[in-house]
């Protein structure tokens, strides 16, 4: 604490109390962290901090955005369309409809339904099916 009162830090992380929002979730509870500590010009620049899905790790990362020589750049959500004609595909319909079974069956063991989405759905590879032929 010593540090952070010398170099004049500021925690960058203003927690709702009447909503904490978590970084860690287990079937035990849920963790967050506490302290993100940012220098007051850092602090001038916030535009924002959130949480978001890390795969590569068990905790939600924090993502502090900041604006650079005071300029706030605005990007769109990038956009993905599916091609059409691969709805009709039998072999496709049939991998899809698999996939969704054995993702519906693990539910139950997940405390909601977001929780069961980020730790099971996104991280579970597709059943590798043998190649169509003919």
């Amino acid at each position: 604490m010593e540090t952070v009162c010398r170099l004049v830090l500021q925690d960058a992380w203003k927690q709702n109390h009447s909503r904490p929002t978590y970084t860690h979730y287990s079937a035990n509870g849920a963790a967050r962290l506490d302290r993100f500590y940012i220098s007051s010009e850092l602090q001038r620049s916030k535009m924002g901090i959130e949480i978001i899905p890390a795969a590569f790790m068990d905790h939600y990362a924090v993502a502090l955005h900041i604006t650079v020589n005071g300029t706030h750049l605005k990007r769109a959500r990038g956009r993905w369309k599916m091609e059409p004609l691969l709805i009709t595909d039998e072999h496709l319909k049939r991998r899809i409809s698999s996939e969704w079974m054995k993702w519906r069956n693990q539910r139950q063991n997940y405390l909601d339904i977001t929780m069961w989405w980020e730790r099971y759905v996104k991280k579970t590879p597709p059943d590798t099916h043998p190649q169509r032929t003919g």
